[in-house]
């Protein structure tokens, strides 16, 4: 299956074609790239196609990354031999995960880390980026979800059956907490990924990043759900004082504060 903006790979075994295997042609190879929105009208694709064989295999690879939801026709000639392939594929839209799944948006995570836009080609890509938002946002709805039971908001669209309101006013302010603690941790992640392995600059944002989000989950989200809890039930009838609302299982900062996958936390 392809997908616009990431790559997609054909290959191409010349190891056991009549006269074969046919090793170190990539040099004679061409490849003609086309596309085709209704089938009849085809044009050129300004796609680039890089051509590449697995060692000394005689297995090639031909990779290029779609920028349009269309029909694509890729058609290899080599000259030597006079060999040719040709190779068709519908690309749809992109897939994998999405931000309707975290209480923050992909702008956010982008103005904590201050890299740039993500895409299929950077490191790490728009769909890890996306995840990290998703692993989050499950993450603090866990938390909440000690609080506020079967009635915990998700996401306000996405795959939750109970999603976040912007009323009354503690819920409106359990949103914005939310958001901005999904962006920190999300964004811990993505600085994680772009410098996994270095000791740097980078890494002591990672902790930044990690502090601030356990500072906003102790400090702001906890409370905050406990005051859509407190409301929810003196709305019902039932008057829950700030001291009866049960402590959650996890209050630690340092505790919050652990590398995400560490499975030690909440």
């Amino acid at each position: 299956m392809a997908a616009v903006n990431q790559a997609y790979v054909f290959t191409w075994d010349l190891a056991n074609v009549d006269g074969g295997p046919y090793t170190g042609l990539s040099g004679t190879m061409t490849a003609t790239l086309n596309r085709t929105a209704d089938g009849s009208t085809i044009t050129s694709a300004s796609e680039s196609v890089v051509i590449a064989e697995i060692g000394a295999t005689s297995f090639y690879t031909f990779t290029y990354t779609p920028l349009f939801t269309q029909y694509y026709i890729l058609h290899v000639s080599e000259s030597t031999n006079v060999l040719d392939v040709s190779d068709g594929i519908q690309v749809s839209g992109a897939i994998g995960a999405t931000d309707t799944n975290a209480y923050c948006s992909e702008s956010d995570v982008i103005a904590h880390v201050q890299m740039g836009d993500y895409t299929a080609n950077t490191n790490p890509t728009e769909n890890q980026v996306l995840g990290f938002m998703e692993n989050r946002a499950a993450a603090l709805y866990a938390v909440m979800s000690d609080i506020l039971g079967d009635e915990t908001p998700g996401p306000a669209s996405g795959d939750y059956s109970v999603q976040i309101g912007t009323s009354p006013d503690s819920t409106l302010a359990l949103s914005k907490v939310l958001r901005q603690a999904n962006a920190a941790g999300a964004a811990a992640d993505t600085l994680q990924a772009a410098g996994a392995g270095e000791a740097s600059a980078r890494s002591e944002r990672v902790v930044e990043m990690e502090q601030l989000y356990a500072t906003l989950v102790v400090d702001y989200v906890i409370p905050a759900a406990k005051a859509v809890f407190k409301a929810t039930t003196t709305r019902a009838g039932t008057h829950i004082s700030a001291g009866e609302v049960s402590e959650p299982s996890v209050v630690s900062r340092e505790r919050a504060a652990l590398p995400f996958n560490d499975t030690t936390r909440f």
